[in-house]
């Protein structure tokens, strides 16, 4: 991104960045755990992408609206977030269905669909990490042609993109590790216990 912006807003980035940093360095020095750090990270986001828009102009975005959630496999997600995502399935029978179509995704191409996408939504949008409540566009065809070129509005950009680079350097010093999408939730199901779960059904 920072090839796509001038140098004045590089350098807002970098004080965003800092900012952000300093303030959860702050939340964790109180006490915080990644895991409520994540938690307010993400109600920041949801607060910046509530915010107006460029005056006439339309988010695209809408429930069913899935061209995003079709690209996401090489997307980064903290440990923090992968556990969030796999807390909502208490069920022993949908956490390992979850955990087939997870090993099933991991072991295709690339570019495959978000194994949490279920007839166009998102299965866990509650805690959805924050890479996704930053996406947004305001045209839909861009969206579904892959273009690289999708109108957004750029201060929400700069503003989530300082918020997500601070949490990831923040969750950096606690050794709190980031990794494409599909292992970061295998590494938490395999913390939360599903595969010796699945190893004492066979």
């Amino acid at each position: 991104m920072s090839n796509q912006i001038s140098a004045q807003e590089q350098q807002m980035l970098q004080q965003g960045i800092q900012a952000v940093a300093a303030h959860l360095q702050q939340k964790i020095a109180a006490g915080a755990d990644s895991v409520s750090v994540v938690r307010f990270v993400h109600r920041q986001l949801d607060q910046i992408a509530d915010a107006p828009g460029p005056q006439g102009m339309t988010l695209a975005c809408a429930a069913g609206c899935d061209h995003c959630c079709r690209q996401l496999k090489q997307i980064e997600i903290s440990e923090a977030e992968a556990d969030l995502m796999l807390s909502v399935f208490t069920d022993a029978a949908q956490q390992q269905a979850l955990l087939q179509r997870l090993q099933q995704s991991e072991a295709t191409a690339s570019h495959q669909p978000c194994v949490m996408l279920e007839q166009g939504r998102c299965s866990v949008y509650a805690v959805r990490p924050g890479v996704c409540r930053k996406a947004h566009s305001y045209d839909a065809a861009a969206c579904a042609a892959l273009s690289e070129d999708v109108p957004q509005n750029l201060e929400r950009v700069l503003r989530s993109e300082a918020m997500l680079l601070g949490l990831r350097a923040v969750l950096t010093l606690a050794q709190s590790r980031v990794a494409p999408v599909n292992q970061a939730l295998l590494a938490a199901a395999a913390r939360a216990g599903w595969f010796s779960a699945d190893a004492s059904q066979s």
